[in-house]
């Protein structure tokens, strides 16, 4: 039997929601919380952290994500960041 995922909600504030309601939100984004937590594994099943998992999972539906092809691509985009938070800083 396969379960049916309702479908994604891509606007309600996860903190808001009561335990019920988080939860259905949390399996429409895919995360299903077992019935037995590993206690090596509870952290990841806070609210919080699903919380930020949905969070992220948003993002990405929406195309908010930057792909770099490789190490050195990302790390002078780090850079010229970087750069521009200390001119902002300077006041330039």
């Amino acid at each position: 039997m396969t379960a049916r995922i309702e479908q994604r909600d891509e606007t309600t504030d996860p903190t808001t929601l009561d335990d019920a309601a988080f939860w259905k939100l949390a399996a429409s984004w895919g995360f299903v919380r077992p019935a037995a937590i590993d206690p090596d594994q509870a952290w990841f099943w806070t609210r919080k952290w699903i919380t930020g998992e949905i969070e992220a999972s948003r993002d990405i539906a929406a195309g908010r994500t930057t792909f770099y092809a490789s190490s050195e691509e990302f790390l002078a985009s780090l850079e010229e960041l970087s750069s521009e938070l200390d001119a902002d800083v300077r006041g330039e």
